[in-house]
């Protein structure tokens, strides 16, 4: 079993500082991944009728700009879609 962590997409800053000091911590307690979800679209509950957690105006970050950030900050993480 390997063990690793989530990244928290909505509730982390888009600072570069942070999301590096983030993979750099997860190293640092010898986790051996990082996963991280996808979500395309966010629905504008003004204009549907929609139920879901996320909105439109909730951040994500884009996965392969953000592993190849992670990948450029040094480290030996594994990346999981």
């Amino acid at each position: 079993m390997l063990d690793g962590a989530v990244f928290p997409q909505t509730e982390i800053d888009s600072g570069s500082t942070i999301i590096k000091d983030y993979s750099q911590e997860i190293e640092g307690i010898s986790l051996e991944h990082i996963l991280s979800f996808n979500h395309e679209l966010g629905g504008n509950t003004a204009n549907y009728d929609l139920k879901g957690r996320y909105k439109h105006t909730d951040m994500f970050h884009e996965l392969f700009v953000l592993y190849g950030f992670f990948d450029g900050s040094g480290g030996e993480n594994r990346f999981l879609l």
